[in-house]
This record gives structure tokens, sequence and C-alpha cells, in this order.
């Protein structure tokens, strides 16, 4: 009994979640199609395991707290935010049902808790109650954020026809945050001892804290502006019908808005900076003998140091290709677009 009280506590998260952003929406998605991104979104944690473990045992050698850095922006919010962000660019967003903004926030929050409620099953039935209230409070509703902001910006990015920009607009934010939420786990309570002070645990929980409620607050923001614009296009005292639009609507009239290239820009920055720092000091470390496992460091800089340099460049390009478009002269919407 106990481990059937176990199970549905944690299932409990996953679907208030759901029924959250599901009422958010004028216009619900088929409920058919939620719980497929729902499924393709659990069975994204079998690469996961796979590329997390590969990931894992690169940056095993290295010290805290680059190691806890890596483990948590690249093992874990990297990988599994692009395998999200696949599940809904390879399926989800083929759809003819996804045709609006709010859309991409219902199919990311779908395809989020669908990874989350696998992985929280697991360390709930592990770790009991006690794990399964901290993480129905943190973990599972910062999944579900994260998977908002993805889908919006990835979606928008579907729909006005700048897919690659906005993709990686979201991705990175999507990344940023749960980074940022991970690492503090990492370092405090899942690292050495010489981080593991209540001092140091008390405020890295801050940060922790503080990066759930930042994300929410974003989310929310986000999804109140959304469902206001939906709201505009309904004639007041009118039914919403159940299709509102056609993606047409959309091409060249989301340009005004400059935050997903700007995302890009400083994240793509950010990235690139830090990429270069460690591909140079890896390149100083050969130069100067300072290396005794080359082939593991060669490896680990491909991962550390190459891959988010040319990652880095490119959001930093592609951001400022976004940054001076949104200063041309919004385009007219086609006077065929239906509503």
């Amino acid at each position: 009994m106990t481990l059937v009280l176990t199970i549905l506590a944690s299932l409990l998260p996953t679907a208030l979640l759901m029924w959250f952003f599901y009422r958010s929406d004028l216009f619900p998605e088929p409920p058919r199609m939620l719980f497929r991104t729902f499924g393709l979104g659990v069975l994204a944690t079998i690469p996961a395991v796979a590329l997390e473990s590969l990931a894992s045992s690169v940056f095993a050698p290295l010290g805290n707290p680059a190691r806890s850095l890596l483990e948590a922006f690249v093992t874990a919010a990297l990988v599994e935010e692009s395998l999200k962000l696949l599940v809904l660019r390879g399926y989800s967003f083929r759809k003819a049902s996804f045709d609006e903004p709010m859309d991409g926030i219902q199919y990311g929050v779908a395809s989020a808790l669908g990874f989350a409620t696998l992985e929280n099953v697991l360390y709930v039935v592990e770790g009991g109650l006690g794990v399964a209230v901290m993480r129905g409070l943190l973990s599972v509703p910062g999944h579900a954020s994260w998977g908002a902001m993805l889908g919006f910006f990835a979606g928008r990015g579907v729909l006005s026809g700048r897919k690659a920009r906005w993709s990686l607009a979201g991705l990175a934010l999507a990344v940023l945050f749960h980074g940022l939420y991970d690492f503090p786990v990492m370092l405090a309570f899942q690292g050495d001892k010489a981080y593991s002070s209540p001092g140091t645990q008390a405020l890295m929980f801050l940060l922790l804290l503080a990066v759930s409620v930042a994300g929410w607050v974003i989310v929310a923001r986000t999804v109140a502006r959304t469902r206001r614009r939906q709201k505009d296009r309904v004639p007041s005292g009118e039914t919403p019908a159940a299709e509102p639009v056609t993606r047409t609507l959309y091409r060249g009239s989301m340009r005004g808005s400059p935050v997903g290239s700007w995302v890009l820009v400083i994240i793509g920055a950010l990235v690139g900076i830090g990429g270069g720092l460690m591909t140079a000091g890896l390149l100083i470390a050969f130069a100067t003998g300072q290396v005794d496992d080359p082939a593991s460091t060669a490896i680990g800089g491909v991962i550390a140091g190459i891959l988010p340099l040319a990652a880095g460049i490119l959001m930093y390009t592609l951001g400022m290709r976004g940054v001076r478009r949104n200063r041309a002269p919004t385009p007219q919407l086609p006077e065929t677009a239906s509503i």
C-alpha cells in the first residue's frame, strides 16, 4: 500500500500541471495529441540515460565546481532539453492541430512532463514520500516551466517561418534555467564534502528556489499574454471555435518582438566566451605538458570547449541577424489569412 501511495504521490504533480496548462488554453488541443506528446516525452528518457552516462564518464575526472557545472548544463540540461525539442519538432509541431503560439506551450509542457514523470517515479520509489513532496514542489514544476519556454519559442519559430533561430532561443533559455536549477543540487547536495557544509547548502537552496520562482514568473506572464491575444481574436460574447486560426496568420506577423533574438545574442556570447576560455586553457595545458590523460582530456575539450564555442558563435550570429531583421518594418498580414 505504501508503494502505491508513493507512486500516486509522484504522479499527482503531473496531473495537476497538465490540467492547469490545458485549462489556460482558450482553444484546447486534442487530448490524444497531448497524450502522444507526453508518451514520446517518456520514451525520450531512454536515449537520455545513454547520452548522460556517456557525458558523465567524460566529466568524472574533473573536480568541483567544474564537474558539477558541466554535469548540470551539459549532461542534464542540454541533453534533456534537446530531446524534448526533438519530440516537438519531430512530431507535435508537424500536426495540423498545432496552429498558434499557445499550442507550443501546451505541447512543450506535455513533452517535458512526460520526461519528468518517469524520472520522478524512479526517484520517489527509491526515496519515499519526502522525496515526492520536494520533487512535486520543485523539480516537476521546473520541468514544466522549462518545457513551456522551449515550446513557446520553438513553436513561434515554426509559425513564423524562422525555425532555427527561435528553436535555438527556446533551447538556450530552457538549458539556462535547467542548468541553474541542477547546479546547486549537484554541487552542494550530490558533490564532495568540501561543498556540503550547511551554509553552502542553504545558499545553494536559495539559488535553486530563486531560479524556480523566476522561471515560473516568466512562464506565467507568457501564458497570460498569449491568452490575452487569444481573447482578442474572439468577438465579445461568442464562444471560441475549436480551430481559431491557420498558420498563415503568423507568417511574418511575429517579427516585431526582439526577445528571442536578444536571448540568442546574450546566451550565445556567454556560451562562446566560456567555450573559448575552456579551449584556450586546454591548449595551454597541452602545450606546457600538464595533461596526464591526453585522450580523455581531448574528448572533454571537444565537449566542453570546442562545441560550446561553435554553438555560441552560431547562436550569436543568428541572434544578431534576428535583431537586424526586427528593426525592419513588419510586413503586412496576407488578406487571405483566416481566423
